[in-house]
């Protein structure tokens, strides 16, 4: 995952408990680096690479905005009342959920946000209160994070309260997810119909091969169809049907299974060529061929009904 900081990088300024508090450039890269990466980059539940804009001319056009849409978790930091934080918070809600919003000082937080969650966090300069107070951020930011993960499609602006969450991102992730699973399950179906024009093929020459006592020197490569199972379950679909993706995984699963019986019981008659093992293997691959019409049929089902209720 990807978490993107929008905080200020100059000196800031402002109030509190009556006292004006100044927090000078240094202190900002302190806070970014010992604070809030430190503490995004903990968070044990998934594994997050934390990252603010690099202070370069030209770099909001070109890279901020695009870190905005493509992170999954935002955090914003409202010390000190910089106006180029403001924006780029108004950009990241127009585009996407998933923010946080944190401030040294609640009087940050513009009027029309204060319905919404942020929180509060105490910083010090002096060395001695780091533990103390870094380890309080620390929980409370993990919270808001577990928080975004498990709820992924609440609301968190007012932006996408006024789009009734039909939002930009969520309808461009849906979409782009469909598109990944569309072409997953055309891959899968094309490579169970290889394996089966496969097996037609070694089956043709079955009394020969026993006959002779010798065997096709070369079977199967899995490794695209594993890819594809592997996609299935590492890949995010968090916005379509998870019952349906699990059924599809677990069918792929099953008839992989087989086959992997079936090409390691290939490998031991290689090394052990005899006609009771070739009958054998021929035997096991003879079976799985004649569940073809099921197993198709099976197979198109759960695609269809993948496709048609995901889209």
């Amino acid at each position: 995952m990807k978490c993107f900081v929008i905080m200020p990088f100059s000196e800031t300024s402002h109030s509190l408990n009556g006292k004006d508090v100044s927090i000078s450039s240094s202190e900002w890269n302190h806070i970014f680096e010992k604070w809030i990466k430190k503490a995004v980059e903990s968070y044990s539940d998934k594994n997050i690479q934390c990252k603010r804009s690099e202070t370069i001319q030209g770099n909001f056009v070109k890279g901020i905005i695009k870190d905005i849409y493509n992170s999954d978790i935002t955090i914003v930091d409202l010390t000190g009342q910089k106006p180029n934080v403001y924006y780029e918070m108004g950009i990241r809600h127009s585009l996407c959920l998933g923010t946080i919003i944190i401030t040294q000082d609640f009087n940050a937080i513009p009027s029309d946000l204060k319905s919404y969650y942020c929180f509060s966090y105490e910083y010090s300069d002096k060395g001695h209160l780091y533990d103390e107070y870094y380890k309080k951020f620390e929980k409370k930011l993990h919270v808001q994070i577990n928080s975004v993960i498990n709820n992924a499609k609440q609301s968190d602006n007012p932006v996408s309260d006024f789009l009734d969450l039909k939002h930009y991102n969520q309808v461009q992730i849906q979409d782009k997810q469909f598109r990944t699973l569309s072409r997953i399950i055309l891959k899968l179906q094309n490579h169970l119909t290889f394996i089966f024009a496969k097996f037609l093929t070694e089956l043709s020459q079955k009394d020969e091969f026993i006959s002779k006592n010798r065997l096709f020197f070369t079977f199967l490569d899995f490794s695209d169809m594993d890819m594809s199972v592997s996609q299935l379950y590492n890949l995010e679909f968090e916005y379509l049907d998870q019952d349906l993706i699990e059924e599809l995984r677990v069918f792929y699963l099953k008839v992989r299974r087989e086959l992997y019986f079936i090409y390691q019981y290939w490998e031991g008659t290689v090394a052990n060529m005899s006609a009771i093992n070739i009958t054998k293997l021929m035997e096991m691959m003879e079976t799985f061929f004649n569940k073809k019409d099921e197993l198709v049929l099976e197979m198109n089902k759960i695609a269809e009904k993948n496709l048609k209720f995901n889209k």
